[in-house]
C-alpha cells in the first residue's frame, strides 16, 4: 500500500528540502546540506549545518525539543564509538567537526511549511 504513495512522498520530501533551503538561504549561522548533482536524492533526511561555532548543537536541539520538535545530531562516526575505537582507522580529519555541527531536522512527508517556519524561528533564537 505504501508503494502506491511513493511518488507523492518523494514529491513532498523534495518540497520540504526546498523549503528548508529557502528558509536558510541567506542565514550567516546555518545552511542546509545539499545533494550533489552526480546522483538523484530521495530527500529522506534534511541536515542543517551549523556554520557559526557560537551556535551550539545541544542548545539548538534542546530548544526544539522544548517545543515538542524532534531533532537529533547526525550519527557518530564508527571510529568514535566505544565498541570500534580499538580497530584500525585511517586519516579521518573532519568526522568530529561534522558530528558536532550537523543536525537532522524533521523530515516527515506530512511536514507543513508553517511547521518548517516554526522550526526555523526556534533554531534562530538568541541564546
Amino acid at each position: 500500500a505504501q508503494l502506491k504513495k511513493l511518488k507523492n512522498f518523494l514529491k513532498n520530501k523534495k518540497k520540504i528540502h526546498s523549503n528548508y533551503c529557502r528558509l536558510f538561504e541567506n542565514n550567516k549561522n546555518f545552511s542546509m546540506l545539499k545533494p550533489h548533482n552526480f546522483y538523484k536524492s530521495n530527500f529522506w533526511l534534511n541536515v542543517l549545518i551549523i556554520k557559526n561555532n557560537k551556535k551550539k548543537l545541544k542548545n539548538i536541539i534542546s530548544n526544539l525539543r522544548k517545543s515538542n520538535i524532534e531533532a537529533r545530531p547526525i550519527w557518530k562516526a564508527n571510529h568514535l564509538q566505544k565498541p570500534y575505537r580499538q580497530y584500525q582507522k585511517y586519516k579521518i580529519e573532519k568526522a568530529e567537526k561534522i558530528t558536532n555541527s550537523y543536525i537532522c531536522l524533521p523530515s516527515s512527508p506530512n511536514l507543513t511549511f508553517q511547521e518548517q517556519k516554526k522550526i526555523y524561528k526556534i533554531i534562530n533564537m538568541k541564546k
